[in-house]
């Protein structure tokens, strides 16, 4: 089974405009209170993960990534692939992703790591076999309806994840 991290999936470029676009478009929402320092201070709530400033599900440029990725994902898996949706999620504090593998439609699951406050910050995803730590434009790669993944508790204030998925082609 697929299970394994890619160092430097995206470019440098390519995150900066992810990080970038992401927190424009929270600027934009109106949706958020901030503090005297400019500082968010609330949150979206999930269930399953707990306090988010964003979750965004087939967000325009999180698509168009997905879409500019499946080449390289087919050559990882050497299958052929069909887009099966997108997500990024900026994660706040104390947000915990439990074991989980992901719906039956996403074969291939694609997780960058985009950004983490603070900048040195890493949120370390698990399998039961590793411990992975990604630096902003590494990738976890996995057979994502398959292989159990999860995160323990995010110690930091935030991490931006861009997670990509595919099917497989038949």
């Amino acid at each position: 089974m697929l299970s394994t991290k890619i160092k430097n999936f995206i470019s440098q470029d390519a995150v900066s405009i992810f990080n970038g676009y992401t927190w424009e478009k929270i600027k934009r929402s109106n949706r958020y209170m901030k503090a005297k320092n400019g500082d968010l201070v609330s949150y979206i709530w999930e269930d399953e993960l707990g306090m988010c400033y964003d979750i965004a599900h087939n967000d325009e440029l999180a698509t168009v990534y997905t879409n500019l990725s499946q080449n390289k994902v087919e050559q990882l898996t050497n299958k052929k692939l069909k887009f099966a949706g997108s997500f990024y999620r900026i994660y706040g504090p104390k947000c915990v992703l439990r074991k989980h593998v992901d719906r039956d439609t996403y074969d291939y699951t694609v997780t960058i790591n985009i950004s983490n406050n603070p900048d040195n910050y890493r949120w370390p995803i698990f399998t039961d076999t590793q411990e992975l730590t990604l630096d902003p434009g590494d990738a976890f790669v996995c057979q994502g309806n398959k292989v159990q993944h999860w995160r323990e508790e995010h110690q930091g204030q935030w991490s931006t994840q861009l997670m990509l998925h595919y099917q497989i082609d038949e």
